[in-house]
C-alpha cells in the first residue's frame, strides 16, 4: 500500500512558518577599567581621641613669695658664684661692727640711725611707692644712689652704684617680685 504523497505546496503549508526576529537592543554589561590611581579606604575613627597640640600661652604671674625671695637673696643665682649673692653685700640681721662694716650696701634691718628698707623705701623717691622703689633699685641701681649710714657718701662711686648691675639681664619677673616681697618684709 501506498501512501499518497504531499505535494510540495501542500508541505509548505504545513511546515510552521519562519519568522525572522530582529535583534534586541539589550546593552551589553560595562566593564569598569582599573584605575592608575589606587582607591583610599576610609577606617573609622579611633574612640581614644588625640592629644590637643600645645599653644604656649602665658600662665598667669605667680604670686609673689617672700620665702622664695629671702633664698633667692641669699643663694648664689642658678648656683652661678660669680654673680653675688645680695647677702653678701646688705644686712638681714645684726652683726659685730667688723662685720658690718663689711658690707658695702644699705642695711635690710634698721641700723645705726636708718630704719628697716621697707619703711626707708616709702619716701625715698617721692613718686614711687615702696615696691617700686625696691623693684627699680633692682633693675636700675644707678637711678637712686642711697647715702650710706653717716650721710656722706652714697654706696657708690661717681654715679654708679657699688650694687650688682646685671639682675635686671638674669632675674625674671617672677624672681624679682619674690624678693620685693621679701624685702618688704622688713617694717
Amino acid at each position: 500500500m501506498e501512501l499518497p504523497t504531499k505535494s510540495e505546496s501542500e508541505t509548505v503549508a504545513e511546515s510552521p512558518t519562519a519568522v525572522v526576529q530582529q535583534p534586541t537592543n539589550t546593552p551589553a554589561p560595562v566593564r569598569a577599567r582599573p584605575s592608575a590611581t589606587p582607591t583610599m579606604t576610609l577606617i573609622a575613627a579611633s574612640p581614644t581621641p588625640a592629644p590637643p597640640t600645645h599653644t604656649p600661652t602665658q600662665g598667669p604671674t605667680p604670686v609673689p613669695d617672700p620665702e622664695r625671695g629671702k633664698a633667692l637673696f641669699s643663694d648664689h643665682l642658678n648656683g652661678d658664684e660669680a654673680i653675688p649673692t645680695c647677702l653678701s653685700c646688705h644686712m638681714v640681721e645684726p652683726l659685730p661692727e667688723a662685720e658690718a662694716a663689711l658690707k658695702i650696701g644699705p642695711a635690710m634691718i634698721a641700723w645705726g640711725n636708718d630704719q628697716p628698707v621697707a619703711v626707708r623705701a616709702r619716701s625715698r623717691v617721692a613718686s614711687q611707692d615702696p615696691a617700686t622703689y625696691l623693684r627699680n633699685s633692682i633693675l636700675h641701681p644707678n637711678e637712686y644712689l642711697v647715702p650710706n649710714v653717716e650721710g656722706r657718701a652714697p654706696y657708690g662711686v661717681g654715679e654708679q652704684s657699688l650694687m650688682y648691675q646685671e639682675y635686671a639681664k638674669l632675674l625674671t619677673e617672677a624672681q624679682i617680685n619674690d624678693l620685693v616681697a621679701y624685702l618688704l618684709t622688713f617694717r
